[in-house]
């Protein structure tokens, strides 16, 4: 930031008298960004795993959950989720807390913390927003972080690798399984609550692309209970490498081909190309 700044306007930082100021050039956004991205690429060792988070965020983010009352709706760890208990139908449950973590980026759920927004519109209960300052909304995050074994603050970059015929067969793979029949786009049919699933524009900024691909390809194992069907069944229950598709003339018939386009589809939505095909 500072150096988009300097770059902007290079006199913010130059104020002191007798100092040489760096001369303002008329430079386009496009090319800021082409010095910047070089800029960051002058670093004298290779960029550092992200750090876990430390013990005693953990330690406090663990406390928080009991004391901001996490668990009257949701269940963790086998406990708690006394109002899901009360919806006689599992999608009117607020969602279980266990592997949270793993599943959401870090930076999404402290935004989400800070203000929930309506996931899944269907729900009678809302999130209240928490009464948490910045602090404790970071050590919530990086105690689920930790609690699955997940990258921390930053994690891997993900983008929707889609276009021309690539696109094409990844949206008729959406069609053909009926994806849309549950989930929510701008364009979805009107669907009974018991029906319905969370938006998949929101994939791309809410969830992380590893999670994706584990729950189209085992969704009964990562959320047991949950309506996703299984896309890829096993043709031998003992044997995991015995999964089929069901669509062999998509991507030559190859299931990581198929899997692996549904995860950029997933991330896709979100984009401003995916919204003027939707019109939104």
């Amino acid at each position: 930031s500072w150096s988009e700044l300097k770059l902007e306007r290079p006199l913010l930082f130059d104020r002191a008298p007798g100092v040489l100021a760096m001369p303002w050039q008329a430079l386009r956004p496009g090319e800021r960004e082409a010095l910047l991205l070089v800029l960051r690429g002058l670093v004298g060792e290779a960029p550092r795993a992200p750090a876990p988070p430390r013990a005693g965020e953990r330690r406090r983010g663990e406390q928080l959950v009991g004391t901001l009352g996490c668990r009257q709706c949701h269940a963790l760890a086998g406990r708690g989720g006394a109002l899901g208990a009360l919806q006689p139908l599992p999608a009117d449950r607020p969602p279980a807390l266990d592997g949270e973590g793993a599943k959401v980026q870090p930076a999404w759920l402290a935004g989400y913390l800070r203000r929930p927004t309506a996931l899944r519109p269907w729900l009678g209960a809302r999130m209240p927003t928490p009464a948490a300052s910045p602090e404790e909304v970071e050590a919530l995050v990086a105690s689920f972080a930790a609690r699955d074994g997940a990258s921390y603050p930053f994690p891997a970059p993900q983008q929707a690798r889609l276009e021309g015929e690539r696109l094409s067969e990844a949206l008729q793979l959406f069609e053909r399984f009926q994806c849309v029949r549950c989930h929510l786009l701008s364009n979805a049919p009107k669907l009974k609550p018991g029906e319905l699933s969370p938006d998949l524009s929101l994939s791309g900024a809410r969830l992380r692309r590893e999670w994706i691909r584990r729950f189209i390809l085992e969704p009964q194992r990562v959320l047991p209970g949950t309506r996703m069907p299984t896309l890829f069944p096993l043709r031998d229950e003992d044997d995991p490498r015995s999964r089929i598709t069901s669509l062999p003339h998509l991507f030559g018939g190859l299931l990581e081909r198929q899997l692996d386009a549904l995860c950029d589809l997933n991330l896709w939505w979100g984009s401003a190309e995916a919204a003027r095909r939707l019109g939104r």
